[in-house]
């Protein structure tokens, strides 16, 4: 080929390149546009929901002030020996109301026995919570109280229905506490089971983290919780991250606690008691009446737990808090 001929060719070549290069640059562009696209589509869901939690929180807030000041003031009314006009009894009684079981039933080898509310023995509820469930929701079960830092009501349906739902079913990403579907009403339960979940803003169960300092524990050992039927003062003896599964090390066996069989509630305490990241210097026995406040973990399988027993009638709290507090400075 003649030099000509050759510069011709690499001409043509220089040609042929420049002639694909706009195309390249267009196709460029596109990608860049997409990708802009798609990540400002990412920051308007990421805002979309920060402003959907913080305006569920907002309505958390206010809802809960709202039913607050209507249990206090019944419960006040309630001491004082005046049954509130709104507590008369409805013609349909709550789908929680219990049938309290006969005194007489025979009591098995290893069993727990079944034990009634104490001056409450026809399982009546309670004019405060007729109050709340006449007004509000007739789930409404009990009411939990963690020093200043939770003051909730607590409902019973089914484990999911209130996972996104306020105590008035109305949608919020908070949820609601809520019992354990499997808790029985017609006698004093063994174990009662909370559940709510652990959320950012601290709100519902996303300040039980806080039980894993030494400081917090022992300034909150005592919680209450109040139900349709009694109320209930409790000491923390336990707070730690355990396994659902049965194959792991920190297996918790929630339906053994959940049981009347006094060997497998003793095994499964020991098992609260071995596996917690802090553990208070507090007795429990299988016959302890039991609180648990359960929330949720990064790993699905593993659930962080609140453990308390209910005050014992011969203990004073103020000895059970010098209690926990000496056992933490040793």
């Amino acid at each position: 080929m003649s030099t000509i001929n050759r510069q011709q060719g690499k001409r043509r070549g220089r040609k042929t390149t420049f002639h694909y290069a706009p195309k390249k640059k267009e196709k460029q562009k596109t990608l860049l546009l997409f990708g802009a696209l798609v990540c400002l589509a990412i920051v308007a869901l990421g805002l979309y929901h920060i402003i959907g939690y913080a305006g569920d929180h907002v309505s958390h807030q206010q809802k809960t002030d709202e039913i607050r000041d209507t249990y206090y003031t019944a419960r006040q009314e309630e001491e004082d020996g005046q049954q509130p006009v709104s507590a008369k009894a409805p013609d349909v009684l709550p789908e929680n109301t219990p049938v309290p079981e006969p005194t007489n039933a025979p009591v098995r080898s290893g069993m727990l026995p079944l034990v009634h509310f104490p001056g409450n023995f026809k399982a009546q509820v309670r004019d405060s919570f007729q109050v709340l469930r006449l007004r509000y929701s007739p789930d409404i079960m009990g009411w939990l109280k963690i020093g200043t830092t939770l003051d909730e009501p607590v409902v019973q349906k089914d484990n999911a229905y209130y996972l996104r739902r306020d105590y008035k079913g109305n949608s919020n990403m908070n949820g609601t506490l809520f019992l354990d579907e499997s808790t029985k009403w017609t006698t004093r339960p063994y174990t009662l089971m909370i559940y709510g979940h652990n959320m950012k803003s601290g709100a519902m169960f996303g300040h039980l983290k806080s039980y894993e300092k030494a400081d917090y524990f022992g300034n909150h050992a005592i919680i209450s919780f109040d139900n349709a039927y009694e109320d209930g003062r409790y000491v923390v003896f336990a707070v730690g991250t355990y396994s659902l599964q049965n194959s792991s090390d920190a297996f918790l066996n929630l339906g053994a606690l959940d049981s009347r069989d006094i060997a497998g509630r003793d095994r499964e305490i020991r098992r609260l008691q071995e596996g917690a990241l802090l553990q208070a210097d507090v007795d429990v026995q299988a016959e302890d009446q039991l609180l648990l406040l359960i929330t949720c973990v990064d790993d699905d399988n593993e659930r962080r737990i609140l453990a308390a027993r209910r005050v014992r009638d011969d203990e004073t709290e103020q000895e059970l808090i010098r209690q926990v507090r000496e056992g933490f400075a040793k």
